[in-house]
């Protein structure tokens, strides 16, 4: 079963779907055996190894658009700009990423080439969605299908599709936020 959220084909009557009562009573059920919630509720053995997969995961998803890189490999890649810039992007919530093994991640797809900046399109979609999901569930969303998208995910589209990739952000900040 998808852990995507779904609502009715109507977002303003805010009709819930079965699959988004599965997945809210999957996190009652997860909160109520004090397991550690990982992103779109997914119950871990233990946060290590629960974190450690869902990385792992990340990593082989991200890998056709660039892979994932740790911040300093990022600001080695683009000589000029320097840690202390993209630490202040990464501190303002304006591109994805995510903590792991002590190392700050970053998706590569996200950047502009030859620099730090962080595509248009790619803010855009950050900025709709860091007020409903932490640092972990913005890296899931971009590669999970997603049903408003026909089953794609937002990474495939967001370049080629940003408005139907925007809508479903703000669908699911709708969902998440009311």
């Amino acid at each position: 079963m998808n852990d995507e959220v779904l609502i009715a084909e109507s977002p303003s009557q805010g009709a819930l779907m079965p699959a988004l009562q599965a997945r809210i009573d999957r996190t009652v059920s997860c909160l109520r055996a004090g397991s550690t919630l990982t992103p779109f509720s997914r119950c871990a053995a233990g946060a290590g190894s629960g974190r450690d997969v869902q990385f792992l995961e990340l990593l082989a998803a991200y890998r056709r658009s660039g892979g994932l890189a740790t911040g300093s490999e990022i600001a080695a890649r683009r000589p000029g700009v320097g840690l202390g810039e993209l630490a202040r992007i990464i501190a303002r919530r304006e591109l994805i990423s995510l903590d792991w093994g002590g190392h700050r991640w970053l998706p590569v797809f996200q950047f502009e080439d030859g620099d730090v900046t962080v595509r248009e399109s790619v803010g855009a979609l950050v900025e709709e969605l860091s007020v409903a999901l932490d640092d972990w569930e913005l890296a899931q969303w971009f590669v999970d299908p997603n049903s408003w998208l026909n089953g794609a995910t937002p990474l495939q589209l967001v370049h080629d599709d940003f408005a139907r990739v925007h809508d479903a952000a703000r669908a699911l900040r709708f969902v998440c936020k009311n």
